[in-house]
């Protein structure tokens, strides 16, 4: 155990009222002296304590997640959705979060400036690109005919 000499003591406590995270400053104040963690806590006066010890004196501080959107942004988040863009696509070219971009989006629909996408099943989806091909398909055969029928029209 260590023992601090009365102005020595004095910087300690002056330095850790004025600390911005208090427990925190513990750490920076042993680092700063050479000494234990429990040292300064004691020359303070406060509880010794491990750090792996669960304390309810602990404050916890919640740093905020969301992302506050600008009008810029939500036209900007609005028109890259429009263009079909999946929602991980959007949050790398804007930089933020998937999370924040899955909320804004709900939002915006809730509010009217987007509309939800139509939910395709994968059979639904195939169907689609079956019925894609046959046009194309269809469309081929209407040309031969059309090629056909003026090679014919042309002899009778």
């Amino acid at each position: 155990m260590r023992t601090f000499s009365p102005k020595t003591l004095a910087e300690i406590r002056d330095s850790y009222r004025r600390a911005a995270d208090p427990d925190e400053q513990v750490y920076v104040l042993a680092g700063l002296y050479f000494c234990n963690v429990e040292d300064i806590q004691r020359a303070l006066g406060l509880p010794v304590r491990k750090p792996w010890e669960k304390h309810s004196s602990v404050r916890t501080v919640q740093i905020p997640t969301h992302h506050v959107w600008t009008k810029t942004q939500d036209k900007r988040l609005a028109m890259l959705y429009k263009q079909g863009l999946n929602i991980g696509e959007i949050a790398d070219k804007i930089g933020n979060r998937r999370k924040d971009v899955q909320d804004r989006l709900y939002v915006l629909r809730k509010m009217g400036v987007i509309q939800a996408r139509p939910r395709c099943d994968c059979a639904a989806q195939g169907m689609a690109v079956e019925l894609e091909n046959l046009c194309d398909a269809l469309r081929e055969l209407i040309a031969v005919l059309r090629v056909l029928s003026e090679k014919g029209g042309g002899n009778a």
